[in-house]
């Protein structure tokens, strides 16, 4: 990875691996879709990715980031009302 993510940037890309959409993920967060869509466009940007599963496949190879409940705590598939 070129640059270091944000907390926050982190935080998304581990509700995109677990296949969360932009929508459920700013529900989860309490933020807008939007702001969701920020984040993926500046964590794209400094992983030099241009499509959601070529980020979450650089972001798990350069952090050797296992997606285990530990690692992800609490986040699991949710209904957006």
């Amino acid at each position: 990875m070129e640059r270091k993510l944000s907390p926050r940037e982190e935080e998304i890309i581990l509700f995109v691996a677990r296949g969360f959409t932009n929508k459920q993920i700013a529900y989860k967060l309490g933020i807008a879709e939007k702001t969701v869509e920020s984040h993926l466009c500046n964590l794209y940007r400094k992983i030099d990715a241009r499509c959601r599963s070529e980020a979450v496949a650089k972001y798990l190879q350069s952090s050797q980031t296992a997606l285990s409940e530990k690692s992800i705590r609490g986040i699991s598939r949710i209904e957006v009302p």
